[in-house]
């Protein structure tokens, strides 16, 4: 069964073994303590609230649960904390009712909720709704790294993105390998790597195959107002439909004038077998409304790009594209 302290003084090891619950160890932590879950398979979803806490796999560990999901919808869920989750095999297991996501850390000052930090290392998720690995809201920071992320590739109803850093939540995406997200139906799209209305995040590194956007850099003021200042640097981009947007848009739901202004695309292969534009950066304005969104002085350096109908579309003001040629 679950092990724990004999006493409370210092951080403490708890065990977590197949017939055991996770969500019993993690609420029974305090701040500090490690969650170790070993072998096998739990068919349940997790809450962190309150406790900052690393729960890791010890050997190859699924989760994947058989009955509703807790809360949000998201296999684990991360909220006030500081956490690590390492190491699991996650599958989202869409088809349980409830069940929408695969993980999911959110700091909304508007929900009432406080800051949230977490590290999502070295974990497999799959079979997720809508989100494979997402961080959300003003009060969050994500470092995502060396995550597998596979999404259910084309004729999905939801346009599915693989890792998401939104709502002004800030953070690190750094080698993942994302693959297979794209959305059937028109007037959207999915992204392997979105930074929806969040400023200063760093994407590097990544291998984003198959998916129908590569990496989207969006904002259309509906919660925050900006996607500025990201930078998108030396990742494989393979086989989709846009290889790297960089957009703001005005739109029926949006509060203001949104913005997508100095972000860096820099030395990225996009590569694709038919695809539609290797970058695009620009503002759009849905017909009939007063908005002025800005794509102002984005900086597109010494990608490589093939494949494409068009390499790079500029719609913005005062981009600079220099050295961006096919590959060798």
């Amino acid at each position: 069964g679950i092990t724990g302290p004999a006493a409370w003084a210092d951080p403490v090891q708890w065990d977590v073994y197949p017939g055991d619950s996770i969500q019993a160890a993690v609420d029974s932590a305090l701040d500090g303590d490690i969650v170790y879950v070993h072998e096998g398979t739990y068919n349940e979803s997790v809450v962190i609230d309150g406790v900052d806490l690393s729960l890791i796999a010890v050997g190859p560990v699924t989760i994947s649960p058989t009955s509703a999901c807790l809360g949000h919808g998201d296999v684990i869920q991360v909220y006030n904390s500081v956490t690590t989750i390492e190491g699991f095999t996650i599958d989202a297991n869409y088809s349980v009712s409830g069940c929408n996501g695969g993980i999911y850390a959110r700091g909304c000052a508007a929900s009432g909720e406080g800051p949230v930090d977490v590290t999502v290392i070295g974990n497999n998720v799959s079979d997720y709704g809508k989100n494979g690995i997402t961080v959300n809201c003003e009060l969050a920071t994500g470092n995502i790294v060396d995550n597998n992320v596979v999404g259910a590739g084309p004729g999905v109803s939801k346009a599915q993105n693989g890792i998401q850093l939104g709502y002004g939540a800030t953070g690190r995406v750094v080698r993942n390998t994302v693959d297979g997200n794209w959305y059937s139906g028109s007037g959207w799209t999915a992204s392997g790597v979105l930074i929806f209305e969040s400023n200063g995040c760093m994407v590097r590194n990544n291998k984003i195959r198959n998916s129908q956007t590569g990496i989207a850099i969006e904002s259309w003021c509906w919660l925050a107002p900006s996607a500025n200042g990201n930078k998108i640097e030396g990742n494989v981009i393979q086989d989709a439909q846009w290889g790297v947007s960089v957009a703001a848009y005005g739109l029926a739901w949006s509060t203001c004038n949104a913005s997508a202004d100095n972000n860096k695309v820099l030395m990225n292969t996009i590569t694709s077998t038919d695809g539609e534009v290797g970058i695009y950066v620009g503002a759009w304005v849905d017909e009939g409304l007063e908005f002025a969104p800005t794509a102002d002085k984005n900086k597109l350096i010494r990608n490589r790009i093939k494949g494409f109908a068009e390499d790079i579309v500029d719609d913005g003001s005062a981009t600079k594209a220099h050295a961006n040629v096919p590959p060798y």
